[in-house]
């Protein structure tokens, strides 16, 4: 027993110091690994000081902290809980569970948490600043603004903050009232090139914006070939936090060629309209109203709805309009419509259904057993379904189903105006961006049927009905710049079926002043 406490008073100091130098080794060595961006080497070497002391704060701060960079957040709340188990009052703790529940989706446990470090620590702004965007990532933009407008009690000298105030009114769809905090955040730091550039996206939202579009347009039917040129002009303006208003017009050169002796036709277009729009933080309501010079008529009137709410990774966005619009002003058609669109989204989930009930002007219509064509009124019936999922994030890739039915309850020769046509179909799209740079891709295929009656060979026969194919497809691409103020987009479309087709080419310009 002697020799023994003769060894400890010895040799226990070297052991001791040994020990020491061993765990301030391995810290210098993580230390390192994580400046290099080795996250799993650094991790490997501080966990290696807490498996010699399990208590060691720093290297248990560290780990939560390399496993939160990794994306392992569940690793990361289990350190970040061992230093909760000593001081239920540690702010860098509460502070990284806030931070790993907000990037695991869980907002309510991400408030809570970022609530106990400002709790804790009250004079700190950046706890203020983890907790209004806690706020905002649940939608609650009202409470992110409260948040850091107490961080301005303590500390008003934080750009960070008045350019957080001015991102949620942003976000309200208020930016009048955002490019005051914007501009207070600059007059803090001018240097900030984050904050300047979400100044300058909010100013150019507030200029005058004028944009052209150019289109060559071709369809053809088993009759007749139309050819157009289409020119279309706009002009928009944001007056105030929930007023916009813009201003359009489109001239529209067109010939149709008939393959029957009715010979050609060559004619102009041109049509104005005008729309206002109010805007909130989740509706918007906007009024229009066109008229048609060539034709001089009203073209287009009425008034569309929108809603939309998002909570985490959810979203809802419902559109209804209702109004009346010259839709085939070939042949002169017009028709009084009322419609509904739903989207929704979650995580990587898209479902989107729509549908529209109208009447069309009264022309040329007649049951479709029928032989003989009088003048009325014609009611229609559309309805579209379609579930999406991306299956890539770069390129954005999604792919999905479609299922839609438009059913007219008459035959008119002046509009397309099918019975009971029904579609199935699968879509895929790509989009990817380069910096300023875009493009987008997609293409569907429907096959499906609709209602035909048709004439027999013999007269005395009568009608007779049937189903037939209406197969089609359609494909279209799209590539563009966008930078500051300015866009520039070119692409084009294709669509066809048995009966019908069409392509379509464009150049669109768009520019703030």
């Amino acid at each position: 027993m002697k020799q023994i406490i003769i060894f400890i008073l010895f040799l226990g100091p070297y052991w001791l110091a040994g020990q020491e130098t061993s765990t301030e080794e391995l810290r210098a060595k993580g230390y390192q690994a994580k400046m290099e961006g080795d996250y799993n080497l650094a991790i490997q070497h501080y966990e290696a000081i807490l498996e010699i002391t399990p208590e060691d704060y720093d290297a248990t701060l560290a780990t939560a902290r390399l496993y939160a960079l990794i994306e392992d957040y569940d690793q990361a709340l289990d350190y970040y809980q061992r230093l909760l188990n000593n001081d239920p009052t540690d702010w860098e703790a509460l502070h990284g569970m806030g931070n790993c529940y907000l990037l695991q989706g869980d907002l309510d446990l991400a408030v809570e948490f970022h609530q106990r470090a400002v709790e804790a620590l009250p004079n700190y702004v950046p706890g203020y600043l983890a907790l209004a965007k806690a706020f905002s990532w649940q939608g609650k933009l009202d409470k992110a603004i409260e948040v850091y407008k107490s961080a301005n009690v303590y500390d008003s000298t934080y750009s960070e903050v008045w350019a957080g105030i001015g991102k949620m009114y942003y976000w309200q769809g208020k930016p009048f009232t955002a490019r005051k905090f914007y501009r207070r955040a600059l007059e803090l730091d001018s240097a900030n090139t984050a904050i300047r550039a979400e100044y300058q996206q909010i100013q150019d939202g507030t200029k005058l914006g004028f944009s052209s579009q150019f289109r060559f347009f071709q369809e053809k039917e088993q009759s007749y070939e139309i050819n157009a040129l289409i020119q279309q002009y706009s002009l928009s303006k944001r007056i105030s936090d929930h007023w916009y208003i813009q201003v359009n017009s489109l001239f529209d050169y067109s010939d149709r060629d008939f393959s029957e002796s009715t010979g050609d036709t060559t004619r102009w277009f041109i049509n104005s309209w005008a729309k206002a729009i109010w805007m909130g933080e989740h509706h918007r309501l906007g009024f229009y109203l066109g008229y048609s010079a060539s034709d001089q008529r009203w073209s287009a009137y009425g008034l569309d709805w929108r809603m939309k709410y998002k909570w985490g990774s959810f979203s809802l966005e419902n559109t209804i309009t209702a109004g009346y619009e010259y839709f085939f002003y070939w042949n002169a058609v017009g028709r009084n419509r009322v419609g509904e669109s739903l989207r929704l989204n979650w995580k990587k989930w898209e479902a989107v259904a729509g549908v529209s009930y109208g009447q069309v002007d009264e022309k040329l219509i007649r049951q479709y057993n029928d032989q003989e064509f009088e003048p009325g009124t014609n009611p229609f019936l559309i309805y579209r379904f379609a579930l999406n999922y991306q299956i890539l994030a770069n390129p954005i890739v999604k792919i999905g189903g479609q299922y839609s039915v438009m059913d007219f309850g008459f035959q008119s020769p002046s509009y397309y105006s099918p019975y009971d046509r029904q579609l199935y179909g699968a879509a895929i799209s790509v989009q990817k961006k380069w910096k300023h740079w875009y493009f987008y891709s997609s293409f569907n295929y429907n096959p499906g049927t609709e209602t035909y009656y048709y004439l027999a060979e013999e007269p005395n026969l009568g009608y007779e009905s049937g189903k037939i194919a209406v197969n089609n497809w359609s494909a279209g691409t799209e590539i563009g710049y966008t930078q500051s103020s300015f866009a520039l987009s070119a692409g084009g479309s294709r669509f066809k079926n048995p009966f019908y087709e069409n392509w379509i080419a464009f150049l669109a310009l768009t520019k703030s002043f």
